[in-house]
């Protein structure tokens, strides 16, 4: 099986569809910019939960498109905010025209998601979509307000993650029960997606302190953010705070202490992948699925996929 970070794996790049009378200079601007390089994991997470619950994956796809444009609108607006210059390796919307350009060009992705998931369901799966919205919102603004404070605790950091990034995972395992009209279903998997959507998190801040990842070296400590790790290491070495430098080129710590907050870390990324394997079990018996079905092997597999990224 394909590893779902090689590119082999990806799905295409997402393709915005036209009405005819859309501004074709925003649209090619985001075509050539956000929409291309992804990984599309949420998209990959949906179809694989769609295999679980035997939902075809032309019924769930148009879903699941729809949330990664919403993903693509917040990094446009991410970039804005946090100032940065690159995304996935290539100048980011608002370097290459302008931050007013760039707001647009989000704001425009979130109309057009909008636009898309009321096209195929006007109930509770819009609904929810701009719940997980608020929820996104939400979080950055939290994070915005925790920045350069050297005293975020880790339940901080975990309310952040869990609504800036767990939020969309949530909505995404829904989408197969959205789809399908499985109401019975929606609150167990959004609580998979959120969990998953920490480890996602978890994973992204431990490739923060390794090169050659694709992601730049120390990105939230130039950002002046805390992270899972930096937050680990205060909470190990107080002491740290009285000489703590945002400069990667000046760090406050050495590599041993470095080391513990990484393991650390990559403790509580095991519990919570325990976690998920144990609420993959009750999502299969509370369904009736089969225990040993190639769909479980899958998800299990894209969860180690995902630890696998910090060996």
């Amino acid at each position: 099986m394909l590893s779902l970070f090689d590119r082999d794996a990806r799905w295409s790049d997402l393709t915005l569809e036209t009405s005819g009378d859309e501004d074709f200079e925003i649209r090619n601007l985001l075509q050539d910019s956000i929409l291309i390089g992804g990984k599309n994991f949420r998209i990959v997470l949906g179809l694989k939960m769609a295999s679980l619950l035997s939902v075809s994956h032309k019924d769930v796809l148009p879903y699941l498109k729809s949330a990664e444009m919403l993903h693509a609108a917040t990094l446009v607006h991410d970039d804005v905010v946090d100032q940065s210059w690159q995304r996935r390796g290539r100048p980011s919307l608002n370097s290459r025209t302008s931050n007013r350009h760039a707001i647009l060009a989000g704001d425009y992705l979130l109309a057009k998601c909008i636009r898309s998931l009321a096209q195929i369901d006007q109930g509770q799966a819009l609904r929810d979509m701009t719940i997980a919205l608020e929820e996104i919102v939400e979080g950055e603004w939290l994070q915005l307000e925790a920045r350069e404070s050297l005293y975020i605790d880790s339940r901080t950091l975990e309310t952040i993650a869990k609504k800036k990034t767990g939020a969309l995972f949530d909505w995404c395992c829904r989408a197969p029960a959205y789809a399908s009209g499985r109401k019975d279903c929606l609150e167990i998997l959004g609580d998979f997606g959120r969990t998953l959507g920490l480890c996602f998190q978890i994973v992204d801040d431990l490739l923060d302190f390794a090169r050659n990842t694709g992601k730049p070296f120390l990105q939230d400590l130039r950002e002046q953010h805390l992270n899972f790790v930096t937050e680990a290491l205060i909470e190990d070495f107080p002491h740290l705070r009285s000489s703590w430098s945002w400069d990667p080129e000046a760090p406050a710590w050495n590599e041993e202490q470095i080391g513990l907050a990484i393991k650390r870390v990559r403790m509580r990324l095991d519990m919570n992948v325990t976690l998920l394997q144990n609420r993959l079990d009750q999502i299969e018996k509370l369904l009736g699925l089969n225990l040993s079905s190639e769909a479980r092997r899958d998800i299990l597999d894209l969860i180690e996929q995902l630890r696998g990224r910090t060996q």
